[in-house]
């Protein structure tokens, strides 16, 4: 029983290993999959709320640009992902280097002496350090893939992040985070188009609710006017249209890669365009204590942690399925940007707030229909496999 935790700790707590190597000996069930990846989604989604909040904090106490905030992020972000991508390499191919020695010992039936070990220990150690460098620049070899991987770079992670941190300058973390996941209405209207199919009774009433929402939040019910600032609008749009680029940009690049190495190479290329773009070089850099460490979690926790998790529970669970459970993320966004930083919203900012995470809940609810086409397709299963 306790070897059984252990592996489904492995299974749970490792997002970066592949489903054929969590230390199990056996593939993952897609039971154990859709808990991880739920899991997984989840913990992104809370720790993008908290991320969001910490830039709110930083553009109050600084006059940082949320250019020069994303180009931070993600350079900081993309340097641990792919070092890390390095050292799992190294890992792995010490300990197989390893077992290789033993078996040529065994088979033998004798140990190499002390010289001879030392060269056959430089000869692994080169070996390992280029198969090394063939697996983290393989991806560049394939055309398709690299074009995706730049795609998905500028398009999808540049943009969510850039769009993401202006709409929390223009406004708070709170609502800048329920903006954007009306993306997943978004993501929703795709599904169905590139489907041919008309959307299900859910759908069509979580897209009401969506734009209830976004109207109750934009004019507090008075349609003469705004109540929040263009800027702040049009950045909260973008960013929702950003969600559906990082959510659906990537398509199989994370089951043949794999996410750190997928993320940490979209987000160095997002982090050095940006970087060029704002000029990073030239930031003072005198940052106090407060905005340093806020910023060493958004880096840490709000992005290679949530980005690196979500992304395995789209992988996992579905897009659909992952924009949902990532919904928990406007809840930690507000709640937390009211406790710490006081941020006041009107009661008619909440009924929005509620609303349009009501639909994002919707997406997910499986209707009448949907049962009915899964016992359809397992009954074709069967048949096809009797």
């Amino acid at each position: 029983m306790i070897a059984t935790m252990k592996e489904d700790c492995k299974i749970f707590c490792c997002p970066f290993l592949s489903d054929q190597t969590k230390g199990t000996g056996h593939m993952i069930t897609q039971k154990q999959k859709r808990i991880r990846g739920t899991i997984l989604a989840l913990t992104g989604g809370t720790a993008w709320g908290f991320s969001g909040t910490c830039g709110q904090y930083i553009f109050a106490h600084s006059d940082m640009a949320s250019g020069t905030l994303a180009a931070i992020r993600m350079l900081g972000a993309g340097g641990i992902l792919l070092l890390f991508c390095v050292c799992r390499l190294l890992f792995s191919r010490r300990k197989d280097g390893g077992k290789d020695r033993k078996k040529q010992e065994m088979a033998h039936g004798r140990k190499e002496d002390v010289e001879t070990g030392r060269q056959g220990k430089g000869e692994t150690l080169r070996r390992g350090e280029s198969e090394i460098k063939k697996g983290l620049l393989d991806i560049w070899k394939q055309p398709k893939d690299a074009v995706r991987l730049v795609l998905f770079a500028l398009f999808g992670l540049m943009f969510s992040q850039y769009a993401y941190l202006t709409a929390i300058s223009y406004s708070n973390s709170g609502t800048a985070t329920v903006f954007q996941n009306t993306g997943i209405i978004m993501v929703m209207a795709l599904s169905c188009l590139f489907g041919r199919r008309w959307p299900k009774k859910n759908e069509v009433a979580a897209a009401v609710l969506t734009l209830v929402g976004v109207v109750l939040i934009a004019t507090h019910g008075n349609l003469s006017g705004l109540v929040i600032s263009r800027a702040a609008l049009t950045w909260g749009v973008l960013a929702a249209i950003a969600l559906v680029s990082y959510t659906l940009l990537p398509g199989k690049l994370l089951d043949r890669w794999g996410t750190p190495l997928v993320n940490g190479y979209a987000m160095l290329l997002g982090g050095i365009v940006m970087g060029v773009k704002f000029h990073i070089w030239q930031e003072g850099w005198d940052f106090s204590r407060s905005i340093f460490m806020a910023l060493i979690v958004m880096i840490v926790f709000g992005t290679v942690i949530s980005f690196t998790f979500y992304m395995q529970g789209v992988a996992d669970v579905g897009p659909v399925k992952a924009s949902m459970l990532a919904c928990i993320e406007p809840v930690v966004a507000t709640t937390v940007s009211a406790l710490w930083l006081k941020t006041e919203f009107a009661a008619i900012d909440l009924i929005g707030f509620v609303l349009i995470i009501g639909a994002c809940l919707l997406v997910s609810v499986k209707g009448k229909e949907d049962r009915e086409e899964n016992t359809y397709e397992k009954k074709r299963e069967s048949c096809n496999c009797n």
